[in-house]
């Protein structure tokens, strides 16, 4: 079954920890916290997963693309060390993603860079 498939939240949860008893979560409210310039080494990162971050937020409209996937593979790492989830929102620099209908009515998201 998908996830979709169920009623309620305790259901979806349930279902998710079936396959990852393992890992503490999925939270269901949290703290979110945008990373950058002041807090992107693995110490400071690790200590906020510890410390409960549920959510980690790249802000794209600030520094490059290479720093932002070093940020992931960081968090990607402590995650696993520590057997906790934290979810990533990226927030995109709006102007540098179009949304495009093709002629049979799809609609698909094309990224230039």
């Amino acid at each position: 079954p998908r996830l979709t498939d169920f009623q309620n939240v305790e259901q979806n949860v349930d279902y998710w920890q079936q396959d990852h008893k393992d890992f503490v979560g999925p939270p269901r409210t949290g703290v979110g916290c945008t990373l950058g310039s002041s807090s992107n080494s693995p110490e400071i990162i690790g200590e906020m997963v510890k410390e409960g971050m549920a959510f980690a937020r790249l802000n794209f409209s600030h520094n490059s693309r290479e720093f932002h996937k070093e940020l992931l593979e960081v968090l990607k790492s402590i995650s696993a060390k520590t057997k906790k989830l934290c979810a990533t929102i990226i927030d995109t620099r709006g102007p540098e993603v179009r949304t495009v209908r093709l002629k049979d009515g799809v609609d698909t998201v094309e990224v230039k860079e």
